[in-house]
Order: structure tokens, then sequence, then C-alpha cells
């Protein structure tokens, strides 16, 4: 009598096992789906990856700024095939998102996403959260540093985002971009030195970037580095374009002056508007 009643046990417990299988095989499937949803979405042609920095709708003090274009929407709309309403971007490319963290909570990149969604949207507070997991999860991560260092600075946390920044420059020293927003951190921090050394390193991985090259200047002119101040200007004017010869005559009048007009103007007029419009965008 045993035996029918064994065998019937061990017959339950082969498909039990076999459900979890299965259950696990459509958890990986459905995960997956996610993901690629999300790459598709985020890879489509002319839709850039959507780092913290690349459509904030607040400013640095929270007021609501202008919206322009968004990749992400025409994105969207390419994959639903239909005009794409705020309302609907959110709810697939969020939805999309948190699921993924979800359901992979353990994966950096997942996290990453979505913190730097939630960034973008305004959400700082939650996206650092996010970006703080995502940086435990893989702490070599170069764009996790930097995107980990944009929210540290929007909440105001300016010595956190200085680390942050300084590791994705560590992690990839060749992109410019992290180093000259670094650079433009610290000027507000008040680190002369160290900012002029950033931004002048990040002028050269950047030649095109005028902007910086003059932010250089100024503050190699701040420290009286005068050989390194005049080399940054000279290589400014070499990029210039007609949009540049004011921001360029300016930065020359001061350095002429000496470090304290260098300091006013950059620390006034130039460093703020161009940290700004750096944290907004990223190519």
């Amino acid at each position: 009598m045993n035996k029918p009643r064994n065998g019937f046990l061990r017959f339950l417990g082969g498909t039990l096992r076999g459900i979890d299988i299965t259950r696990k095989v459509v958890i990986d499937v459905i995960f997956l789906a996610i993901v690629v949803f999300v790459l598709i979405v985020i890879f489509t042609p002319n839709a850039p990856p959507v780092p913290a920095t690349a459509a904030l709708k607040l400013d640095l003090k929270g007021t609501l700024v202008e919206e322009t274009p968004d990749p992400v929407r025409r994105a969207m709309r390419k994959l639903i095939g239909q005009p794409v309403t705020p309302v609907t971007e959110m709810r697939n490319i969020e939805a999309a998102l948190r699921t993924a963290a979800l359901i992979a909570p353990d994966i950096a990149l997942t996290r990453m996403l979505y913190g730097a969604y939630l960034a973008r949207e305004g959400l700082v507070a939650e996206a650092l959260k996010e970006l703080e997991v995502a940086s435990k999860l893989d702490p070599d991560d170069a764009q996790i540093a930097y995107e980990l260092g944009v929210a540290r600075y929007l909440v105001e946390d300016v010595d956190g985002a200085i680390d942050s920044m300084a590791d994705a420059v560590r992690l990839n020293p060749e992109d410019g971009w992290p180093r000259s927003v670094l650079g433009l951190v610290l000027l507000e921090a008040e680190r002369f030195e160290e900012a002029a050394g950033e931004l002048s390193e990040a002028a050269h991985h950047r030649p095109e970037d005028v902007e910086i090259q003059a932010a250089a200047a100024l503050a190699a002119g701040i420290i009286e580095n005068d050989a390194l101040a005049y080399e940054m200007l000279e290589r400014a004017r070499i990029r210039a374009d007609e949009g540049d010869t004011d921001l360029l005559l300016a930065a020359e009048d001061r350095l002429d002056a000496g470090p304290e007009p260098c300091r006013t103007f950059l620390m006034d007029e130039v460093a703020p508007e161009l940290l700004r419009r750096r944290l907004q965008e990223r190519p």
C-alpha cells in the first residue's frame, strides 16, 4: 500500500519542481523583455541616453523651465506608433524603468536608469536613493559615478558631488565632459587651483569647447598662473566663432587686469550659467 502512495508523492514533487522551474523561466523572460524595451527606447536613433542631465524640468533654484523637444518622447512615438502625451510618456517609460528596477534590484544598470529618469523629471531626492544603490552595486562604473555626482549637487551636497565626479573622472579620464563639470563645481567651492587643473585638462580632451577653455583661462588667472591662462585663451581663440567673441574679449580684459577681476567675472557671470547649462544636457 505504501508504494503507490510513495509513487504519487514522487510524481507530485517532480510536478512542483517543474512548476518552480517554469516560474523562474517566466520571470527571466519578463525581465529580459523589459530590459529590451528600455534599451529600444534609449538607443533608438536620434534618442540618446537619458542621464540625469538630459532635460531637467527644474532649474537649479527649483523653478520650472520651458521644456525643449524631448528625444525620449520621439522615441516613444516611434515605439507605439502614435503621438505621445506627457501622461503616456510617464506611464510607459517610468513604468518600464521602475519595473526593471523592482524585478532586478541587484543590477546596477536598472537602478541607474531609473534613478537617472527620476532626476531628469526633477525628482532628485528619489533619484539620489536609486543612484546611491547603483553606485554600491557597481562602484567602478563611471556613468553611475557621474550621475550620482549630479544628483548630489542638485540636493546641494557640493562636497559629495565633487567626490562622485572625481570618481567618474578617475574611472574614465578620457571623457572631458565630467571633468569640465567637476571643474565648475570646484569653482563654486572656491577651490581655484584644483578647478584650474580640471578645467584645463578638460579643455585638452575637448578642444572644441571654447567656453571651458575661457573658464580655464580665468581660473588660471585667479591663481596667477599666467602661462596657463594665456595658453587656454589662445586655444579658445583658435576654435572660436563669432558667438564667442564677446566672452573671449571680456576674458582677456580681466586677465590683463589681474586676479580679482578674473575672479569676479568668472564667479558672477561665467561659471554659474555654464554649470547650469551643463547640468541640463549632456552630449
